[in-house]
Protein backbone atom coordinates (compact mmCIF):
# COMPACT_ATOMS: atom_id res chain seq x y z
CA UNK A 1 0.00 0.00 0.00
CA UNK A 2 2.84 2.39 0.83
CA UNK A 3 4.61 1.53 -2.41
CA UNK A 4 1.35 2.12 -4.30
CA UNK A 5 0.97 5.57 -2.78
CA UNK A 6 4.51 6.47 -3.86
CA UNK A 7 4.06 5.04 -7.33
CA UNK A 8 0.76 6.84 -7.82
CA UNK A 9 2.15 10.18 -6.62
CA UNK A 10 5.00 9.86 -9.10
CA UNK A 11 2.64 8.78 -11.89
CA UNK A 12 0.44 11.79 -11.17
CA UNK A 13 3.31 14.29 -11.05
CA UNK A 14 5.00 12.95 -14.19
CA UNK A 15 1.70 12.16 -15.89
CA UNK A 16 2.56 8.49 -16.36
CA UNK A 17 -0.87 6.95 -16.75
CA UNK A 18 0.61 3.59 -17.71
CA UNK A 19 2.17 3.36 -14.23
CA UNK A 20 -1.25 4.06 -12.69
CA UNK A 21 -2.88 1.36 -14.83
CA UNK A 22 -0.13 -1.14 -14.00
CA UNK A 23 -0.30 -0.44 -10.25
CA UNK A 24 -4.09 -0.70 -10.38
CA UNK A 25 -4.16 -4.03 -12.21
CA UNK A 26 -1.30 -5.69 -10.37
CA UNK A 27 -2.38 -4.57 -6.90
CA UNK A 28 -5.90 -5.89 -7.30
CA UNK A 29 -4.61 -9.06 -8.97
CA UNK A 30 -2.17 -9.79 -6.12
CA UNK A 31 -4.86 -9.06 -3.55
CA UNK A 32 -7.45 -11.26 -5.30
CA UNK A 33 -5.00 -14.17 -5.65
CA UNK A 34 -4.13 -13.90 -1.95
CA UNK A 35 -7.80 -13.62 -0.98
CA UNK A 36 -8.84 -16.60 -3.09
CA UNK A 37 -5.99 -18.82 -1.94
CA UNK A 38 -4.68 -17.92 1.49
CA UNK A 39 -7.42 -15.92 3.19
CA UNK A 40 -8.45 -17.38 6.54
CA UNK A 41 -11.33 -15.54 8.21
CA UNK A 42 -10.16 -16.19 11.76
CA UNK A 43 -6.66 -14.82 11.08
CA UNK A 44 -6.95 -12.34 8.20
CA UNK A 45 -10.35 -10.64 8.70
CA UNK A 46 -8.99 -7.24 9.77
CA UNK A 47 -6.10 -7.32 7.31
CA UNK A 48 -8.42 -8.16 4.41
CA UNK A 49 -10.81 -5.32 5.23
CA UNK A 50 -7.96 -2.88 5.80
CA UNK A 51 -6.10 -3.55 2.57
CA UNK A 52 -9.31 -3.82 0.55
CA UNK A 53 -10.30 -0.36 1.80
CA UNK A 54 -6.83 1.12 1.37
CA UNK A 55 -6.48 -0.11 -2.23
CA UNK A 56 -9.97 1.13 -3.09
CA UNK A 57 -9.33 4.58 -1.61
CA UNK A 58 -5.88 4.95 -3.17
CA UNK A 59 -7.08 4.14 -6.68
CA UNK A 60 -10.33 6.06 -6.26
CA UNK A 61 -8.48 9.18 -5.09
CA UNK A 62 -5.90 8.88 -7.87
CA UNK A 63 -8.62 8.47 -10.48
CA UNK A 64 -10.43 11.54 -9.16
CA UNK A 65 -7.20 13.53 -9.02
CA UNK A 66 -6.58 12.83 -12.71
CA UNK A 67 -10.11 13.91 -13.58
CA UNK A 68 -10.57 16.89 -11.25
CA UNK A 69 -7.09 18.35 -10.80
CA UNK A 70 -5.65 17.55 -14.23
CA UNK A 71 -9.04 18.28 -15.85
CA UNK A 72 -8.85 15.18 -18.01
CA UNK A 73 -11.68 14.31 -20.34
CA UNK A 74 -13.85 11.46 -19.13
CA UNK A 75 -13.98 8.42 -21.46
CA UNK A 76 -15.20 4.82 -21.56
CA UNK A 77 -11.97 3.30 -20.21
CA UNK A 78 -12.37 5.52 -17.15
CA UNK A 79 -15.85 4.12 -16.60
CA UNK A 80 -14.49 0.57 -16.77
CA UNK A 81 -11.66 1.27 -14.29
CA UNK A 82 -13.94 3.05 -11.87
CA UNK A 83 -16.52 0.26 -12.01
CA UNK A 84 -13.86 -2.45 -11.57
CA UNK A 85 -12.41 -0.61 -8.58
CA UNK A 86 -15.81 -0.06 -6.96
CA UNK A 87 -17.21 -3.53 -7.53
CA UNK A 88 -14.02 -5.44 -6.63
CA UNK A 89 -13.93 -3.46 -3.38
CA UNK A 90 -17.60 -4.12 -2.70
CA UNK A 91 -17.43 -7.82 -3.60
CA UNK A 92 -14.38 -8.52 -1.44
CA UNK A 93 -15.82 -6.48 1.43
CA UNK A 94 -19.16 -8.27 1.15
CA UNK A 95 -17.56 -11.72 1.12
CA UNK A 96 -15.26 -10.83 4.02
CA UNK A 97 -18.11 -9.46 6.15
CA UNK A 98 -20.62 -12.18 5.28
CA UNK A 99 -18.26 -14.92 6.53
CA UNK A 100 -17.72 -13.17 9.88
CA UNK A 101 -20.11 -13.59 12.84
CA UNK A 102 -20.39 -9.86 13.57
CA UNK A 103 -19.68 -8.71 10.02
CA UNK A 104 -22.74 -10.38 8.54
CA UNK A 105 -24.89 -7.95 10.53
CA UNK A 106 -23.03 -5.00 9.00
CA UNK A 107 -23.58 -5.83 5.32
CA UNK A 108 -26.35 -3.26 4.90
CA UNK A 109 -24.25 -0.56 6.57
CA UNK A 110 -21.26 -1.47 4.38
CA UNK A 111 -23.39 -1.18 1.25
CA UNK A 112 -24.88 2.13 2.42
CA UNK A 113 -21.39 3.51 3.15
CA UNK A 114 -20.44 2.66 -0.45
CA UNK A 115 -23.44 4.65 -1.66
CA UNK A 116 -22.50 7.55 0.62
CA UNK A 117 -18.91 7.62 -0.66
CA UNK A 118 -20.03 7.89 -4.28
CA UNK A 119 -22.71 10.43 -3.44
CA UNK A 120 -20.16 12.51 -1.52
CA UNK A 121 -17.87 12.53 -4.54
CA UNK A 122 -20.81 13.57 -6.76
CA UNK A 123 -21.52 16.48 -4.40
CA UNK A 124 -17.83 17.44 -4.47
CA UNK A 125 -17.83 17.44 -8.27
CA UNK A 126 -21.05 19.47 -8.34
CA UNK A 127 -19.67 22.09 -5.93
CA UNK A 128 -16.48 22.39 -7.94
CA UNK A 129 -18.56 23.71 -10.88
CA UNK A 130 -15.75 22.81 -13.27
CA UNK A 131 -16.16 19.09 -12.85
CA UNK A 132 -17.19 16.88 -15.71
CA UNK A 133 -20.98 16.39 -15.88
CA UNK A 134 -20.53 12.81 -17.10
CA UNK A 135 -18.33 11.99 -14.12
CA UNK A 136 -20.88 13.47 -11.73
CA UNK A 137 -23.66 11.45 -13.39
CA UNK A 138 -21.59 8.26 -13.04
CA UNK A 139 -21.00 8.96 -9.34
CA UNK A 140 -24.73 9.57 -8.79
CA UNK A 141 -25.46 6.37 -10.71
CA UNK A 142 -23.06 4.38 -8.52
CA UNK A 143 -24.61 5.91 -5.40
CA UNK A 144 -28.07 4.88 -6.63
CA UNK A 145 -26.88 1.36 -7.47
CA UNK A 146 -25.44 0.85 -4.00
CA UNK A 147 -28.50 2.45 -2.38
CA UNK A 148 -30.71 0.07 -4.34
CA UNK A 149 -28.55 -2.92 -3.38
CA UNK A 150 -28.68 -1.87 0.29
CA UNK A 151 -32.40 -2.61 0.49
CA UNK A 152 -32.30 -6.38 -0.19
CA UNK A 153 -28.97 -6.77 1.61
CA UNK A 154 -30.42 -5.36 4.82
CA UNK A 155 -34.11 -6.27 4.57
CA UNK A 156 -36.23 -9.08 3.22
CA UNK A 157 -39.77 -9.91 2.26
CA UNK A 158 -42.32 -7.21 1.59
CA UNK A 159 -40.06 -4.41 2.79
CA UNK A 160 -37.82 -4.83 -0.25
CA UNK A 161 -40.75 -4.44 -2.63
CA UNK A 162 -42.18 -1.45 -0.76
CA UNK A 163 -38.89 0.39 -0.59
CA UNK A 164 -38.05 -0.31 -4.24
CA UNK A 165 -41.47 1.01 -5.28
CA UNK A 166 -40.86 4.10 -3.14
CA UNK A 167 -37.42 4.56 -4.68
CA UNK A 168 -38.87 4.16 -8.18
CA UNK A 169 -41.51 6.81 -7.43
CA UNK A 170 -38.90 9.25 -6.13
CA UNK A 171 -36.66 8.68 -9.18
CA UNK A 172 -39.63 9.10 -11.51
CA UNK A 173 -40.56 12.36 -9.78
CA UNK A 174 -36.95 13.62 -9.99
CA UNK A 175 -36.75 12.66 -13.67
CA UNK A 176 -40.04 14.35 -14.45
CA UNK A 177 -39.08 17.62 -12.82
Amino acid sequence: AIINVGILIISFQRYWKSVYYSAFGLSWLIFLVWFAGDYNESIHFTIALLFNSVFFLIFYATFLAYKLIRKEEFNSSDVVLLLINSFVFYTIGYITLSDHDTGKHLLGAFTLVNAAIHFGVAVLIYRQKTGDQKLMNLMIGLALVFLTITIPVQLDGGWVTLLWVGQACVLFWIGKN
